[in-house]
Formats: C-alpha cells, sequence, structure tokens
C-alpha cells in the first residue's frame, strides 16, 4: 500500500458528471432530428410528414371514414424505431452516472484515496461510456439501413406525403445515413472533449497539489520560520472547524494535516539559500531579492548552483499555487546580467513542468522591459536548450513515477472495491424498499 506520506487528494470534483445525459439528450432520435435532410419540395422530411399527419388527423375527424394505413406515421415511427436507445446503451448510462456520483461523493467527502487513483477510475469509466456510445451509434445505423432495405418501409414512403420514387428512395437513405454519422461525430466529439477536459483539470491540480506538498513539506524540516507559519495555518483551521490542534512532524500525519494547505498562503517564506521570497494576493506574484554580485560572489559561483535552485524554488511555489503558465519579469540595470537572469528563470520554469509556449520573459533592456518568449530564449544557446529539452523530460519521468504511486494494482482494486460496496449498498436499500491556467502567474526577479 503506498505510504500516506506521499498521498494527494483532490478537492474539485468530476466535472464532466453531466456528460452522458447531455450525450443522451443530442442524440437524433426521431425524423425531426433530420432537419436539413429535405423532400423533393425542398421543405425538410419532418416538415412534410408532420404538416401531412396534421391535415390527414383533421379531415378523418370530420369524415371518419378513411381505412387506409397512415403511412406518414408509419414512416415516423419506423425512424423512431431505428433510433430508439438500447438496452445496453441504458445501461451504460446507468453506470456511468452512478460510477461518477460514487467517486465524486469521495472526493467531496476526502475518503483518504490517491488523486491518481481516483483519476485512473475516472478515465476508465469514460472510455467505458465512449466505448458504449460507439456501440449505439453502430446499432442505430444499422437499423436505419435494415430499414430502408424493408418492402414496407419504401412502400410507405412513396405512398406517404413524401411521395418517393424508388430513386428517390435511395438518396434519402443516403441523406438520412449521412445526417446520423455527422450528428454522431458531434456527439462522441462533445463527449470526449468535456470528459477530457474535466480529467486534464484533475490531472493539473493533482500536480499542483504534490508540488505544493513537497514543497511545504521539504521547508518544514529545513525551516523553522517557514513551520511556525504553517502550524499558525494548522490551529486557526483547527480552530475554525471546533477541532483541538494536534500538530505533529510525523510524516504520516503530516501528510492529513497539510491537506488544504497552499503554499501562497502562507505569505512568506525562505529558501535553501537564505533568499527571501514574498507572495502578492494582489497580482499573483512571488517575488525575490537576488544578492548583489559584488557583495555576495559565492552565491554567483559553483556553476550558480544556488541561483538556480532558488529560482526552481519560486517556480515550483507557482506551480504548487495551481498555475499551468507563468510570467516572468527580471529587473536589473546591467542588460547582460539581466539577460542571463532570464535564461535562468527559464530553465528553471522548464525544470519545474511548465510548457515551453506557457512561459512569458519580461527582461530589462536599456531600462525598457522587453517581453520575450521562452522558445526565444532557449534557442539563443544550443546548450541552453538542450539542458531545458533535459529538464522538461526529466520532470515527466518524476511525475509518471508519482502517478505509479496511484495507480498500483493495490490502490486501484481498493478504491473500486469501495464503490461496489457503495453500489451494493444501494441496491440493498432499494431492495428493502421493494418488500441515491489560469491566468499566468507572475515571479519578479529584482
Amino acid at each position: 500500500m503506498p505510504d500516506l506520506s506521499e498521498h494527494v487528494g483532490l478537492s474539485k470534483k468530476f466535472s464532466a458528471a453531466e456528460a452522458f445525459e447531455t450525450y443522451m439528450q443530442s442524440r437524433l432520435v426521431s425524423v425531426e432530428g433530420f432537419s436539413k435532410v429535405k423532400a423533393p419540395n425542398g421543405k425538410s422530411i419532418a416538415e412534410v410528414l408532420n404538416e401531412e399527419s396534421k391535415k390527414e388527423s383533421k379531415e378523418e375527424s370530420k369524415e371518419e371514414v378513411k381505412q387506409e394505413p397512415d403511412h406518414n406515421n408509419i414512416v415516423k415511427k419506423a425512424i423512431r424505431d431505428a433510433l430508439a436507445p438500447s438496452d445496453d446503451i441504458n445501461k451504460a448510462r446507468d453506470i456511468f452516472n452512478e460510477t461518477i456520483t460514487k467517486i465524486n461523493t469521495s472526493i467531496e467527502a476526502k475518503d483518504i484515496f490517491h488523486a491518481y487513483t481516483v483519476i485512473d477510475n475516472l478515465s476508465e469509466e469514460t472510455s467505458h461510456a465512449s466505448e458504449a456510445i460507439k456501440k449505439q451509434f453502430e446499432a442505430e445505423k444499422k437499423a436505419l439501413v435494415n430499414k430502408f432495405k424493408e418492402q414496407e418501409f419504401k412502400d410507405s414512403l412513396t405512398a406517404s406525403s413524401l411521395g418517393l420514387t424508388d430513386d428517390q428512395v435511395s438518396r434519402l437513405e443516403k441523406d438520412m445515413v449521412a445526417a446520423l454519422e455527422k450528428s454522431q461525430k458531434e456527439q462522441l466529439s462533445a463527449f470526449n472533449k468535456s470528459t477530457q477536459a474535466a480529467l486534464n483539470s484533475m490531472h493539473q491540480e493533482a500536480a499542483a497539489e504534490g508540488q505544493n506538498k513537497k514543497t511545504i513539506k521539504h521547508k518544514i524540516q529545513h525551516d523553522k520560520e517557514f513551520w511556525d507559519n504553517v502550524t499558525r495555518i494548522l490551529v486557526k483551521k483547527a480552530q475554525e472547524n471546533g477541532q483541538p490542534p494536534n500538530i505533529s512532524l510525523g510524516q504520516q500525519t503530516e501528510s492529513e494535516q497539510l491537506e488544504g494547505i497552499k503554499i501562497k498562503e502562507l505569505g512568506t517564506f525562505k529558501t535553501a539559500a537564505g533568499q527571501r521570497v514574498t507572495y502578492s494576493e494582489g497580482d499573483n506574484s512571488f517575488t525575490i531579492q537576488l544578492p548583489n554580485r559584488f557583495f555576495s560572489p559565492i552565491y554567483y559561483r559553483f556553476g550558480k548552483a544556488r541561483l538556480k535552485e532558488d529560482l526552481k524554488t519560486i517556480a515550483e511555489a507557482v506551480k504548487a499555487s495551481g498555475f499551468d503558465s507563468i510570467t516572468m519579469t527580471v529587473r536589473h540595470n546591467d542588460n547582460k546580467h539581466a539577460m542571463e537572469l532570464a535564461r535562468e528563470a527559464v530553465l528553471a520554469a522548464r525544470n519545474t513542468g511548465f510548457d515551453e509556449k506557457k512561459i512569458t520573459i519580461q527582461v530589462t533592456v536599456d531600462g525598457k522591459f522587453k517581453k520575450m518568449s521562452a522558445t526565444e530564449i532557449l534557442n539563443s544557446s544550443n546548450s541552453l536548450r538542450k539542458a531545458a529539452d533535459v529538464g522538461a523530460e526529466r520532470y515527466k519521468q518524476q511525475l509518471g513515477d508519482e502517478k505509479k504511486v496511484g495507480t498500483d494494482p493495490y490502490s486501484i482494486n481498493a478504491f473500486k472495491e469501495k464503490l461496489k460496496i457503495g453500489r451494493d449498498a444501494d441496491a440493498q436499500s432499494e431492495s428493502k424498499e421493494e418488500k441515491e491556467p489560469t491566468e499566468a502567474d507572475s515571479l519578479d526577479l529584482s
């Protein structure tokens, strides 16, 4: 079982809980859905069939003599039958809705499951749902095509208000199948887009929360002032919840207690090299005052290790605050040194997992701010480009390792077992009743 000190929770529920219902509501279910399929007179087939049906209905009410079949309604019913939802899609919808409800309830209850355990299960559920929708598409198309093979249906198309010839029946089949396929493609795209966006949002939150906890836990161990600030927040939260504060540096207790505490809540903290970082809520910025090069030469020696580590600390704080983009502002009266800092800042951001396209640099050049892209800066040096690419790949590997913590067989099975128990409990209950990026963050280097 994964160590709870590595536990990463989620605060936001799966936002695409209604995705399956939205799909069901958007399905073509009758002739009215084929609004762009035209009859020979230029009107939609629905208009023709419905207008004539109303007319016939009025005439029949006046003189109840006609014994002929109502071919208009025969055609409309045949189309409804072909597009009817199968038992399989109804079952898939019920399973999806029930499972997502259980997962969201688990998130809301702050159950002790790793974020990636939850996300992995959600991904599996959305994949099953997507496959079920595809099978429904196949069944709908097959049923519609088969209708056009039935002589009775073709006869009704000819005898109906549409008055189609054999050639026009064939044309209608092609038009309706094409319209159905187009609608199905749009439906699946909408479902996948909404569920994937929800999963991406949860991945972003998990990565931010993981970085947040790692940053806080590391600083607790090495910075007494930082721990005092964390303690202050823990005491306040305990009092707000009407609970006595129970604060400990133990690894497991620490992870549980850090739930909900954000690095930016602390306002200020020190880097490993002792430089103070300040967070400003007004503009969502972290600011660090770097040492003077002449008075603190050691800080910039040894391959600029201290500078690199401090800049990475700032980038990690931005990432931990939930942002997936960053604007880095570098201020210095020496143009050459300002550009060196800008290069190191971009490298730090890439090493922390920020997408190159989501890194913006504002650097002082001749006393004025110049806006530059990360790509522009990285491409200015082959060695810098290589170092940034290597750092970004290393971050991906580390993130992949963290995901393994929550997606190991034990965690997955334990979570599924909880959901299974929940479903069984609902079934038993029913049985008894019969006999529920952000805006870019800002880094200010002065």
